[in-house]
């Protein structure tokens, strides 16, 4: 499909013809991207260049999250100690689903965006705060995370000034996709989009929706959690508009909630593309 003016999971806003576009990504979007690119976190790492774990996970999605608590559960069922590591880039773990309740003021940020810190207090996993530079199948290079990409995080403490060898006996990959990734790969997404994927990316979006006017077009591309709770959300502040949502396949596909979600739309109003994104205009 070719989208001629659209926003991304996120929001883009276009004054002259009142088309506002929102694009959601999710963690099986299957982007590629060299896995240098990919920045990722160290928080209360020591000043070392060298450090040793059980368990690496890398990613702090909803997937390197989950596996991390799920690892520590069955280590202590089977009274096993394990050192378990989540490298994760930022500070805070971001609940999609929520996150258009954080723009709404619905919500607080202590329930959409949680530290990392609070949400594994006594679980055994230690967030390491940092970007994955190289990785092998014992060890990974992480980096300091960039300030520049980092600059909003609410933890700027304990940060590694040197690059650190983590060495491990069992690795997770979960990188997910990246709200730049997805940028880069879909031609006029950079300059004419905006992810909906962060703390900041939802006070944009509450600042777009002040200017969007009732009747506006408004396109979702997305059709994973975070942009089907979009989707709805924009239709009922704005019953007027005329709100799409385009998604590979299904909204919420090979889940229990597919077909409720089909149902709810439906009723909302929401019209559903079952298509990709070439590029932007």
């Amino acid at each position: 499909i070719l989208m001629t003016q659209v926003i991304m999971v996120g929001l883009l806003l276009f004054p002259s013809s009142g088309v506002v576009a929102f694009i959601s990504l999710s963690k099986s979007s299957r982007v590629q991207f060299p896995i240098s690119s990919r920045l990722f976190a160290i928080t209360d790492i020591e000043t070392r260049t060298e450090q040793e774990c059980d368990v690496a996970i890398f990613g702090g999605g909803f997937g390197g999250l989950y596996t991390a608590l799920a690892i520590s559960r069955e280590a202590k069922l089977r009274r096993k100690k394990l050192d378990i590591r989540l490298v994760d880039s930022t500070d805070e773990f971001v609940f999609l689903p929520l996150l258009y309740d954080l723009t709404v003021g619905t919500a607080t940020e202590a329930e959409v965006c949680p530290r990392y810190n609070d949400l594994l207090q006594g679980t055994g996993v230690q967030h390491l705060k940092a970007s994955l530079d190289s990785l092998g199948t014992s060890e990974a290079t992480l980096l300091p995370p960039s300030t520049n990409n980092h600059k909003n995080n609410r933890d700027h403490h304990h940060q590694t000034p040197s690059n650190t060898l983590l060495k491990f006996k069992t690795a997770v990959i979960s990188l997910g996709a990246s709200p730049e990734a997805v940028l880069k790969a879909v031609p006029g997404a950079k300059d004419h989009a905006q992810p909906f994927y962060t703390r900041e990316d939802a006070q944009n979006m509450r600042r777009l929706l002040s200017r969007t006017r009732p009747t506006a077009q408004i396109v979702v591309v997305g059709g994973g959690y975070g942009g089907v709770e979009l989707a709805a959300c924009v239709q009922r502040r704005l019953p007027q508009a005329e709100v799409v949502l385009v998604s590979r396949g299904p909204p919420m596909a090979g889940t229990r909630a597919e077909p409720l979600v089909d149902r709810a739309l439906k009723k909302l109003g929401v019209r559903v593309e079952d298509a990709s994104v070439e590029r932007i205009e």
